[in-house]
């Protein structure tokens, strides 16, 4: 059953003085957090920079990452390799034979969902 909506309903956001969230800091603790958590099981990216190596590197990773981060903010955009992805196709079940059988997974830029995660931590504490 599909259902209509409509946008008359939608409250109004309430916006105080002193809450409005117009720049996100990269601080190197953060971005040591962020790679502290990765698994180092997951497959490197199609830039070549997985979770084990920057865990290996993070004393140099961090500064570099911090550095990176805070250009993309100020410049607003990303680095091309970012927008890369690896597509592979994993087993659902079934008939292997049959390619209906298999999911795609994509497998994108560690640094950019490092990036992207202490965004969304910024965005939902301010929410």
């Amino acid at each position: 059953m599909f259902s209509e909506e409509t946008l008359d309903n939608i409250p109004a956001a309430d916006i105080m003085e002193g809450e409005i969230l117009d720049e996100v800091k990269f601080k190197e603790w953060s971005i040591r957090k962020k790679i502290r958590k990765l698994r180092k099981e997951s497959p490197a990216s199609p830039d070549e920079i997985g979770p084990r190596i920057l865990q290996e590197l993070e004393e140099e990773a961090v500064l570099v990452l911090c550095i990176i981060f805070k250009k993309s903010m100020m410049m607003r955009e990303v680095p091309s390799d970012w927008h890369r992805a690896n597509v592979t196709p994993i087993f659902k079940k079934g008939a292997k034979t049959d390619p209906g059988n298999y999911r795609p997974v994509s497998v994108t830029s560690v640094c950019c969902k490092l990036m992207e995660s202490i965004i969304q931590d910024k965005l939902v504490k301010h929410l």
